[in-house]
């Protein structure tokens, strides 16, 4: 005879296994040592559902719904989340070490000091979602969506971040050492006091940065300087082209405002590729930016 799968209230369930094994086991004791065969609610409708502290290590939810539901402490560690709607979930501390979140929507989720070390992220969207504290070290966020995410003192050592859209999000006081942002989309990003030594930033997006002591290696400020070097040249060939279609129209005050700004982006791409090489050529010290908004960049050897 088989027990029939239900969720009662917050706190019970049961899972297909003879009635004498289920017994009346609740959710308050889940906490007891991970089974060999992890619970698989793929599909379940479990929104608001009270998962706080439990044991649920490898629990396979494959496109649950899972919207609001409270994972607070629990230990999740190797657990199937892939394609799930987590948004609104509480993970706050929770064990989501070698997760699988690959396409989860996680949008709004409060993940504040939940440990994410080798979880895999790619695709997922973590929109506006709350990462403080979070430890995500070599983590896959690969094509995620962070924007807005609040990632404040997060550790991302060895994090893989390519072509993740960060646009907005607060990165301040992140350890985001030998992490992979290649082609990421930082725009707007707040990366005062982050550290990003040996990060690599090919291609990266970083318009509008806001810069205030941000660690760098000597070898990562060729590749920023000629970020900020060709995004000062495409605004200045905006400009150009502004004074042109001014000029076809006879407007000839709005000309010469676009041609004054169009000189002005070419002095800022100078300034900032001399300013760049001039940091690079010295000493293998990691560099430390003192800037404030993209045009003012300054910088300073740390521990000089």
């Amino acid at each position: 005879m088989q027990a029939t799968h239900v969720f009662q209230g917050e706190r019970n369930y049961s899972e297909d296994r003879p009635a004498e094994d289920l017994g009346t086991t609740r959710w308050s004791q889940a906490k007891a040592p991970i089974r060999p065969d992890p619970p698989n609610w793929t599909r379940r409708m479990l929104d608001g559902g009270d998962f706080r502290g439990m044991q649920l290590e490898g629990v396979i939810l494959r496109q649950a719904a899972l919207r609001r539901a409270d994972f607070q402490g629990a230990n999740l560690r190797g657990a199937n989340f892939s394609g799930a709607d987590l948004r609104g979930a509480n993970l706050a501390r929770a064990n989501l070490t070698l997760a699988d979140l690959r396409g989860a929507n996680l949008a709004g989720a409060d993940l504040r000091g939940a440990d994410l070390r080798n979880a895999m992220l790619q695709g997922a969207s973590l929109l506006d979602a709350d990462l403080r504290e979070a430890v995500l070290n070599k983590a896959d966020l690969g094509n995620a969506i962070l924007a807005g995410a609040d990632l404040e003192r997060a550790e991302m050592r060895g994090a893989i971040c390519t072509q993740a859209r960060l646009w907005r999000a607060n990165l301040r006081r992140a350890n985001c050492e030998r992490a992979d942002m290649r082609q990421a989309d930082l725009v707007r990003a707040d990366l005062r006091e982050t550290s990003m030594l040996k990060t690599r930033l090919e291609g990266t997006q970083l318009s509008r940065v806001k810069w205030g002591a941000t660690e760098l290696q000597p070898e990562s400020l060729g590749q920023l300087g000629e970020e900020l070097n060709g995004q000062y040249l495409a605004a200045r060939r905006v400009f150009a082209d502004l004074q042109a279609n001014f000029l076809a129209r006879q407007e000839q005050k709005s000309a010469r405002w676009a041609n004054r700004r169009a000189h002005q982006m070419t002095r800022q791409a100078i300034w900032t590729r001399r300013k760049l090489q001039t940091a690079q050529h010295r000493a293998g010290n990691p560099v430390t930016w003192m800037g404030h908004g993209l045009a003012e960049i300054y910088y300073r050897i740390r521990g000089a």
